[in-house]
């Protein structure tokens, strides 16, 4: 996933469905308890996928400080998300299939995890026009 026009394709699709993924979860969440964390996880992966599409479009969203702050606590968070999420699974003793779903989740946090990496870093790369959402 570089920067070639098909490498740019696939990190749009990949903010698509991290956009879709949110909207999915927040409904899901408003028809049973929502616990402190998803509000957090919430809010933390709206930061997140702003800084995604600033990644993906080339666009310069608050300040490079912001990303360079942002991007250990987005990263930490998610771990901490998964690890919460799984310890309070009422599975007991949790199933293969919840613990799947729990590396998938990892794993796709992962390429948001670089981009915003690469955000916070290459941030002389995007275009002086700063946008604000």
């Amino acid at each position: 996933m570089g920067n070639t026009e098909s490498g740019m394709r696939v990190w749009r699709i990949y903010f698509w469905f991290c956009v879709l993924q949110l909207i999915m979860n927040y409904r899901a969440a408003m028809m049973s308890t929502v616990a402190w964390y998803d509000v957090i996880n919430w809010l933390v992966m709206l930061q997140g996928l702003i800084g995604l599409q600033g990644q993906v479009y080339k666009l310069r969203f608050f300040s490079q400080k912001v990303w360079q702050r942002f991007f250990p606590i987005f990263c930490v968070w998610s771990l901490m998300y998964v690890g919460i999420n799984w310890a309070s699974n009422t599975t007991n003793p949790p199933d293969i299939s919840s613990n799947i779903g729990y590396v998938i989740i990892l794993m796709l946090t992962i390429p948001q995890c670089l981009a915003l990496y690469r955000y916070a870093v290459n941030w002389h790369h995007l275009p002086a026009k700063s946008k604000k959402p």
